[in-house]
């Protein structure tokens, strides 16, 4: 029984893997995803700043942490929200 299951599950995770598998040539810009949208949209840090009631050092500092890889998903999400974004994060397979 645990055994179906299992097989059960993988089947399941195995497509939804074939929905997202192109995000694996999807690569994080060098400067983050943050700082790519907001300049990409022409938009300053002290109008972020504003949308997320912040400072503009503050989203500096967000910024920052989310290059170094050192940002929680609540604070990815609430960054998302502010750019009018959705934030979705997923595991994906190596092969």
């Amino acid at each position: 029984m645990i055994d179906r299951n299992k097989k059960l599950l993988i089947g399941q995770l195995d497509k939804k893997f074939e929905k997202i598998s192109g995000l694996t040539e999807a690569t994080t810009p060098p400067s983050g995803w943050i700082y790519s949208i907001r300049t990409a949209l022409n938009m300053s840090l002290t109008q972020l700043a504003r949308r997320l009631k912040k400072t503009a050092q503050s989203v500096k500092e967000i910024e920052e942490r989310e290059q170094s890889r050192n940002i929680t998903l609540k604070k990815l999400a609430e960054v998302a929200e502010a750019l009018d974004l959705s934030f979705y994060y997923c595991f994906l397979p190596k092969e």
